[in-house]
């Protein structure tokens, strides 16, 4: 259920409320309010309850953990096709790469307060392992094109590409998470 979280359609409050939190020229006052034992979040107007944001946090995570799993894959791709040469750095950011795509998910794991923190450190050394990599082979590329340089080259694109899919939902997590009091964290979790 949480995987295919949709706004309440009907009156779009849900949806309302998760625009204005990543807006970010807006900066919402956001305030959390308990009726009949339901948590509702309000802001400018417009409210959802702390069940619908949980559910938006779950889906959120679903989707960058599938695409962290994607990640790892292509990492072991990387891994195998930098262990084939014989250049110290390309390999040693390919095996910084492959390493650091398994924390990559396992962080994505973690609670709200510490997965993003976490996540962001992961990310950023997978760039930057990832980016040397791809430099790397494209001066291979340009060299002498070869089915091993080319397809190498494009897992590594791929892969940066999806390490920036996933700190997308991160992000989204971590804009919203931002504007929620933090008395109330401990209800997202």
């Amino acid at each position: 259920m949480a995987f295919f979280w949709k706004p309440n359609m009907a009156d779009y409050s849900s949806a309302e409320f998760l625009f204005r939190c990543l807006n970010w020229n807006n900066q919402p006052k956001v305030s959390v309010v308990k009726i009949d034992d339901e948590y509702y979040v309000r802001s400018d107007g417009y409210e959802t309850t702390m069940k619908d944001l949980k559910y938006f946090f779950a889906y959120c995570r679903k989707h960058a953990q599938a695409i962290a799993i994607f990640v790892i894959v292509i990492a072991v791709g990387i891994l195998a096709f930098g262990l084939s040469t014989q250049r110290k750095l390309i390999i040693s950011c390919s095996v910084i790469y492959a390493l650091f795509s398994i924390p990559h998910i396992a962080v994505l794991s973690l609670p709200y307060e510490k997965m993003v923190p976490s996540y962001f450190v992961c990310a950023l050394v997978l760039l930057i392992s990832g980016i040397i990599v791809f430099i790397y082979w494209l001066s291979l590329l340009l060299s002498h094109i070869r089915l091993l340089v080319c397809l190498s080259t494009f897992l590594d694109c791929l892969g940066i590409f999806l390490v920036a899919c996933t700190s997308f939902y991160v992000g989204r997590i971590q804009v919203v998470f931002h504007y929620i009091p933090e008395e109330y964290h401990s209800l997202l979790n």
